[in-house]
């Protein structure tokens, strides 16, 4: 039989706050040494927002906590290196649409890969339940913050 947890959702919003940003710290370390300097964490980031499909730079503006000019002027940048292409939809001619370029999906799906490798290493010395664990929480954590609730 399980243990039963006891801390109260105080308790637990209180450990969220200071277990994420350690690991949003890890992943960027993780992702700045994939990249090999290629990309700094933010158009990274950019590049990962566009491969699950936002196409727009006020959503991703609002996705990286950045003004509309912040986001133009990187997806700009991203788009001189030939890693981001900007086009209009069929039937919206007045709004543009950001897509990744092959290379930009290239590059995005190396450097993930690249640091998806280095947490299996992190891993390998983990049991199978603890695994379980892992993935428990964080499927958890993808259902409370993942959902349109939180949408403003």
């Amino acid at each position: 039989m399980g243990a039963f947890c006891l801390a109260s959702e105080s308790d637990v919003a209180a450990l969220i706050f200071d277990v994420v940003p350690g690991v949003m710290r890890g992943l960027r370390r993780l992702m700045r040494a994939s990249a090999q300097s290629e990309l700094s964490i933010p158009q990274w980031r950019v590049l990962a927002h566009v491969n699950r499909g936002v196409s727009t730079a006020a959503d991703l503006a609002e996705l990286q906590g950045v003004s509309l000019a912040a986001i133009c002027k990187m997806v700009d940048a991203l788009e001189s290196r030939g890693l981001i292409e900007r086009g209009h939809r069929e039937g919206n001619r007045k709004q543009l649409f950001i897509g990744l370029s092959p290379e930009g999906r290239t590059l995005f799906h190396r450097t993930r890969k690249a640091a998806e490798r280095v947490i299996v290493s992190e891993l390998a010395g983990s049991t199978d339940q603890e695994r379980k664990k892992i993935e428990d929480g964080l499927l958890l954590l993808k259902g409370l913050f993942n959902t349109a609730k939180h949408e403003v």
